[in-house]
């Protein structure tokens, strides 16, 4: 067997290897193991489908990331004026280690479960953008150390816990924005590191930083972070051109979900409306929107969309993504995937939809993209899925109050699970985005009750882990 060097030197180290990725194998292999589980997990439900497996690039991909700090030398990782420690990023082992307590006199009881910080100069899967403004922000800190800045440097990094790091691939050639000037991303920003501090920031160390931001790369942005306070330093919103049947212009916000992935994305979003193309359209509904990477991708292909999500920071930054790609057809609310179904059927009416006609709309196409536990929860069972309606009857006096408790705890997340399912169904095409095959397969045994799957994509998301993204696209049967 050919040996396999491994894309990583911080993978292959035993028993401290970083946490961020998981196999150590050759991507191929990798590649074939995921669509060998797909293929395990749903069996004859991909019977005459259009099936397809989207690679990513196995290295140079990844749009976000967040790293821990590690000081060498100090026990409590805080630097002070006396001992100025280097400081690397982090990343946390996945394997623990037990570490005794001299409290305790029991040898098997005095042990505590404790990962480890291991300490990294580098990380492959990152954007390179991202990666060099990572390199250029800690060799700077580490100069200031030993240069007479030595205050300076303990402004900096005393109490500076973590980065996180957001990254765009393709910055715009051209930047148009509905902001003013002074609020828009500058077209030069493709990376911005937020510096996550357990300390109040205070002048000085805005001061100081803003001195250190004229050091780093100019496409680099600063924002700092502690507890109930954000100090954004030049912009925390940044601009990135996707390449569909025509060019895209996103906003990607600092502190919200984004596509992780700056490939497997628009390869994500072409499989969508290459698999709707052919379809009789009207009006689509998406659920759980975020700042509308695939609603406003897929607008064109509609007569009118209503985009949903509960984050509220997220509705303007979608609507500021319609106008700057010039998509009128979009309405955006604020209500969570429960309330978007009580406002539709009429069950309930909310303030914040008091201007839309909800009662014009003729949805063809809905759109979920739900959290990993799926529209039905992780932990409940298809089983108790479909016999929800049971638990909604009076419960039974002759048994147990623990039992009967049980019965009512369950009650509530599986009428809701049911509902959604149930009006989701109604819809003549079903797009579903999924971050968990074995969710995705719960749902599936009440959507497919209805429906049947018309194209499947397994979307490499994250090489090098078990994660497994898809697409799929559901036809109602015909009557």
């Amino acid at each position: 067997m050919q040996n396999h060097e491994p894309f990583c030197p911080y993978l292959s180290k035993t028993p401290d290897k970083c946490g961020g990725c998981e196999i150590d194998a050759p991507y191929p292999a990798q590649l074939a193991s995921k669509k060998e589980r797909i293929l395990e997990i749903f069996g004859k439900d991909l019977n005459c489908v259009d099936f397809r497996v989207f690679a990513s690039p196995e290295v140079g991909y990844r749009a976000r990331a967040e790293f821990r700090i590690y000081r060498k030398n100090t026990a409590n990782q805080v630097a002070t004026a006396k001992n100025l420690a280097q400081m690397d990023l982090a990343m946390m082992s996945k394997q623990k280690t037990t570490k005794a307590n001299p409290q305790k006199n029991l040898a098997d009881k005095n042990q505590t479960n404790k990962s480890i910080k291991i300490p990294i100069k580098s990380c492959p899967i990152l954007l390179p953008n991202i990666s060099l403004a990572l390199k250029s922000f800690i060799d700077l800190i580490n100069d200031l150390a030993r240069s007479e800045n030595k205050q300076d440097y303990e402004v900096l990094s005393n109490k500076l816990y973590a980065i996180e790091a957001l990254g765009v691939a393709n910055p715009p050639l051209s930047t148009k924005t509905t902001n003013d000037l002074d609020s828009a991303p500058k077209n030069s920003h493709s990376v911005i590191l937020t510096l996550i501090y357990h300390k109040k920031l205070d002048k000085k160390w805005e001061q100081k930083a803003k001195e250190l931001s004229q050091k780093l790369p100019q496409n680099l942005a600063l924002i700092g972070r502690s507890k109930n306070q954000k100090i954004t330093l030049q912009t925390d919103k940044l601009l990135e051109s996707i390449t569909l049947e025509k060019t895209y212009i996103f906003l990607r916000s600092e502190g919200r979900f984004s596509q992780p992935n700056a490939y497997i994305n628009p390869l994500m979003i072409n499989f969508v409306k290459d698999a709707i193309k052919s379809h009789k359209k009207e009006d689509l509904l998406e659920l759980y929107c975020g700042e509308g990477n695939f609603c406003v991708s897929l607008a064109s292909e509609f007569r009118s969309v209503l985009a949903t999500e509960v984050v509220k920071s997220s509705i303007p930054a979608l609507r500021e993504n319609a106008q700057n790609n010039d998509i009128a057809n979009i309405t955006a609310l604020r209500l969570s995937g429960e309330e978007s179904i009580e406002a539709l059927e009429g069950k309930r009416e909310f303030f914040r939809a008091r201007e839309v006609d909800l009662k014009s709309f003729r949805f063809s196409h809905i759109l979920i993209d739900p959290p990993r536990s799926g529209i039905s929860g992780s932990n409940i069972s298809q089983s108790e899925i479909s016999g929800s309606e049971i638990s909604s009857s009076a419960p039974n006096t002759n048994q147990t109050n623990n039992k009967t408790n049980t019965k009512n705890a369950i009650k509530n997340p599986l009428q809701k699970a049911r509902e959604m399912l149930d009006f989701i169904a109604k819809h003549d095409y079903i797009i579903y985005i999924s971050c968990n095959p074995l969710s995705l397969k719960n749902d599936l045994e009440i959507l497919l009750q209805t429906h049947k799957i018309t194209h499947f994509g397994l979307f490499d998301q994250f090489p090098h882990t078990h994660h497994i993204e898809s697409a799929l696209i559901l036809k109602k049967h015909q009557k």
